[in-house]
């Protein structure tokens, strides 16, 4: 029987729906808009700090970090360090409480060969032992045998996986047993890895595997991955049956403690800790400032699904008003207020429903479009990332549909279940009282739809407030007219002699091109987040163990770097021609280095060192600090070395033109190509572009915010226009009364505008006090501006006045318009 009534209920419910067909489309759609930006944010979150890694039992599979008293925090705000491969290989042979060990570390492959144009991907060189740990088994063929992880550079095999060998081979099933050029030496493909695994964690960028034992042959810093103070290394382990986190952690921590008391000068103050591989993701580092930006976006669309289910609320309590005399009918017939109640929740989850399903749709669209405007350093991620919707993404749109359905369903069937049967039946008490608790509900709805659209709106506020800074913010250098790719000889198997060579050819075949100023090449890109830190010590500091030594970040650059780049000199000079490779090093330090390595004195002529390398290095010139890294981010102390004395294959081309650059980039890239055709160009790009794509953070930030503060303002707006004119509609007996009376027409616009100015300060009043209490979390995201920032507050406050008076405003004339006769006739 029950069963019967329910279907009874869900029949009419539709009915009710197809009956009021425009309200029904205006509030699904607005849900929609709600929960489609809400699924789609936390689907990208889902993808980058929720989705389980892809090996087998995830549970149990730790990293193996290492920690730095000294370094913590101090670079790019790093608490996680990779390891030197002599800690990893101690390591894995005193621990117990892990029943596997495996090392890995990232490296650049230029794939060429008869399969197409030279192509960049990213691989690993991992230990023999590195599927077997995470438990992954080869879709197709095999992984490494214990005895390619042998004798050195005795086993060129390599694993590919399923992503590149679907995009570069066409799921070739003969590419098992295939040769692939990979840095200009030939691997035998031994297998192809299962579709979505890139790496241990869940989100990676791997595509090809070689084994340990090519680490010489490939690593472009073999021989320093062999000093013990060298940290190039990420480890995984496998947690041991019945072991727990807590106890294997103790472990290695006992573990480091003996290695740094075994080695003072290479592990002082290093220590050892382990982290879940689902507290990995993309970067440990980096975290739990993801977590704070995704929670951040889900917060700001949080609000704007609140205000849209506020205002679908409001429809559906009108609507259940305008009901009044079906609802009291059944009443009369002896149908029960909680069937009543019930049929109008019916309605709401109906009607919530179709809104998810419809924001599902919507969610994917949001998220496609928020991945096409990703952040630059998330690009590696366009041949491995999977975003596909999985069921933690199927369920969060279930549960937030039913779950804002159920809350703000219950508004109106609470309403209806409350309501006086008499006075309703009544045709004279029409208005009497049906529409007092209505009404006084609908408040309390506009209420927090303007508290919440407050926040939202201060939020887009302070965002674009801190994005205005940052765009008058002076990196250091002249991005107007340069642009910057990068070129890998690493581990191309090229002598010294040839890339020396490779480099001086590249530098004048486009110097002579038409348009060109000036061309330089750096170790670093100009503006990129990955750089190469070194730890300099002052002349005449002990180098033994490294105490009161300084990590720096270090670029070696060829001739005419600064002035390619347009970075000033402080003091001291450029290098010359006569600054190469048996002469005395030289270096050029920025302001910060300087200030650092020698306070309260000039450096120049001084001389520092290298931990590890005894030959001094002369400062023979000091330029203006820059902001390299990131436009965001604060100038770092900087040491820059002559390339020619310290070569490095792997460099950036930078070049100045004289007009603009996408006008020579074409003959740029043609002339790079033609002196070696099997090297890919990688990360072409215009600085003035790669400045502006690295404000992507606050861009987006203050876009987003203000498009659902904007779109939260509408929906506020809109619905106290709605509950002003129902109050007006609902009063129109009690207004001719007044009229009647002698009351002048202007007091009953003030008493309806009245009405909505204490509506409007009880929002803003509890808007105010919801702001205080994010602006903890705020004030991480700003630049330049506080958390609690005077203007932001009285712009926001007095355009979120002045839009809800003008939302009354139509409304309040409309009631001076009221002819008392004519109401009074129709009683």
């Amino acid at each position: 029987m029950a069963l019967d009534t329910l279907v009874q209920d869900l029949r009419f419910g539709v009915r009710m729906l197809f009956k009021n067909s425009a309200v029904t489309v205006v509030a699904a759609v607005s849900l929609a808009l709600g929960i489609g930006a809400t699924t789609a944010i936390f689907s990208l979150m889902n993808v980058f700090l929720l989705r389980n890694a892809p090996v087998a039992n995830s549970e149990r599979v730790v990293f193996i970090y290492g920690t730095d008293a000294k370094k913590a925090g101090a670079v790019a705000a790093w608490n996680y360090f990779p390891i030197s491969y002599p800690n990893l290989e101690d390591v894995r042979d005193q621990v117990r409480s892990l029943s596997g060990v495996a090392s890995f570390t990232y490296l650049p492959f230029n794939l060429g060969g008869e399969t197409g144009s030279p192509e960049r991907a990213w691989g690993q060189i991992v230990n023999g032992n590195y599927f077997d740990v995470l438990g992954v088994k080869a879709a197709r063929g095999r992984t490494f045998l214990a005895e390619e992880d042998g004798a050195p550079g005795t086993h060129p095999v390599v694993v590919v996986s399923d992503s590149i060998w679907r995009r570069r081979f066409g799921a070739d099933p003969g590419l098992i047993g295939h040769q692939l050029l990979l840095n200009g030496r030939l691997f035998t493909v031994i297998g192809i890895t299962p579709r979505g695994f890139h790496g241990p964690t869940s989100i990676g960028n791997a595509e090809l595997w070689i084994p340990m034992a090519m680490n010489d042959q490939m690593l472009a810093t073999a021989q320093e991955a062999k000093q013990r103070r060298w940290r190039q290394f990420n480890a995984v382990g496998r947690l041991r049956a019945g072991i727990e986190l807590a106890e294997a952690e103790r472990e290695v921590e006992t573990i480091a403690s003996r290695l740094e008391q075994a080695f003072p000068a290479d592990n002082e103050g290093r220590g050892l800790t382990l982290l879940p591989v689902s507290q990995v993701g993309l970067d440990a580092n980096q975290r739990s400032r993801q977590l704070r930006a995704g929670g951040l976006l889900l917060g700001a669309v949080a609000l704007v699904l609140l205000i849209a289910c506020a205002n679908v609320a409001n429809l559906q309590l009108s609507r259940s008003l305008a009901r009044n005399q079906e609802i009291a009918i059944r009443f009369s017939q002896g149908a029960p207020r909680g069937r009543i109640a019930r049929q109008l929740l019916i309605e709401s989850l109906l009607l919530f429903a179709l809104g998810g399903a419809l924001g599902l749709l919507a969610a994917v669209w949001f998220r496609d479009l928020l991945w096409r405007i990703r952040p630059p350093e998330l690009s590696f991620l366009d041949a491995t990332i999977d975003l596909s919707v999985d069921q933690k993404v199927l369920w969060f749109n279930f549960v937030l549909a039913l779950m804002t359905g159920l809350l703000f369903g219950m508004i109106p069937a609470l309403q209806a279940s409350r309501r006086d049967l008499v006075a309703h039946l009544r045709e004279d008490s029409a208005g009497a009282g049906r529409s007092r608790s209505g009404v006084r509900a609908r408040d309390l709805l506009v209420v927090g739809q303007i508290s919440l659209s407050l926040v939202a709106l201060i939020g887009a506020g302070l965002f674009v407030r801190s994005m205005r800074n940052f765009e008058n913010v002076e990196p250091g250098f002249e991005s107007r007219n340069l642009l910057q790719m990068t070129i890998g000889l690493d581990g191309q198997g090229y002598p010294e002699a040839r890339v020396r060579e490779y480099q001086r050819r590249v530098i004048e075949t486009v110097e002579a091109l038409p348009g060109v100023h000036s061309a330089s090449f750096t170790s670093n890109r100009l503006v990129t987040p990955f750089v190469t830190m070194r730890t300099f010590l002052r002349q005449g500091l002990d180098d033994a163990t490294g105490k009161g030594g300084f990590l720096m970040r270090t670029d070696n650059v060829e001739l005419r770097y600064f002035e390619t780049a347009r970075i000033p000199f402080v003091g001291g000079r450029d290098f010359t021609t006569l600054d190469i490779e048996g002469k005395p090093q030289v270096a050029i330090v920025n302001e910060l280095a300087a200030r650092r390595l020698y306070p309260n004195e000039s450096p120049l002529g001084k001389q520092l060192t290298i931990f590890g390398d005894q030959e001094p290095i002369e400062i023979v010139g000091v330029v203006k600090a820059t902001r390299a890294g990131s436009i965001t981010n604060d100038p770092e102390p900087t040491v820059y070395l002559s390339l020619r004395q310290r070569m490095t294959p792997n460099v950036s081309l930078l070049v100045r033109t004289s007009v603009p650059p996408a006008s020579v980039l074409r003959e740029v890239r043609r002339a790079v190509q033609e002196i070696d055709r099997n090297l890919p160009l990688i990360d072409v790009e215009m600085i003035s572009d790669t400045l502006r794509a690295s404000l992507w953070v606050p861009r987006a930030g203050a876009a987003l915010l203000s498009i659902f503060g904007l779109l939260a303002l509408v929906i506020a707006s809109v619905g106290l226009y709605g509950v002003t004119a129902y109050s007006v509609e609902q009063r129109r007996r009690e207004l001719a009364i007044r009229l009647a009376f002698g009351a002048r027409r202007s007091h009953i616009f003030n008493l309806i505008l009245g009405r909505t100015a204490r509506v409007l300060v009880a929002g803003l009043g509890i808007g105010l006090l919801g702001v205080l209490a994010v602006s903890r979390i705020l004030s991480g995201f700003l630049f330049g501006v506080g958390a609690a920032d005077p203007p932001t507050f009285v712009l926001i406050l007095a355009l979120l006045a002045g839009v809800a008076l003008a939302a009354s405003f139509v409304p309040a004339r409309r009631a001076t318009h009221v002819e008392p006769a004519v109401v009074l006739r129709s009683i």
